[in-house]
């Protein structure tokens, strides 16, 4: 038998458990898609903002070089 979730009530059935199960996994697929869209995009066009932005090209390439840098550490404190 199947194990009940915390997020239903006992009497409802498998059958919706896994209509919830698979709409919730259509939603995080959905924003995964949606982060690695915002991502792609934003990046083809940062450059070009940091510059209207006034920043120089030395000071861009700091920045891009940290990003990198920060996310790898930030998914090591917080275990993503």
């Amino acid at each position: 038998m199947a194990v009940q979730s915390a997020l239903l009530p006992a009497s409802v059935g498998v059958d919706a458990e896994e209509k919830l199960r698979s709409r919730q996994l259509r939603l995080v697929k959905l924003l995964y898609f949606l982060q690695g869209f915002s991502g792609s995009s934003f990046g083809r066009f940062a450059t070009l903002f940091y510059i209207d932005r006034g920043l120089g090209a030395h000071q861009i390439g700091i920045l891009e070089a940290v990003q990198p840098i920060a996310t790898a550490l930030g998914n090591q404190i917080f275990g993503a």
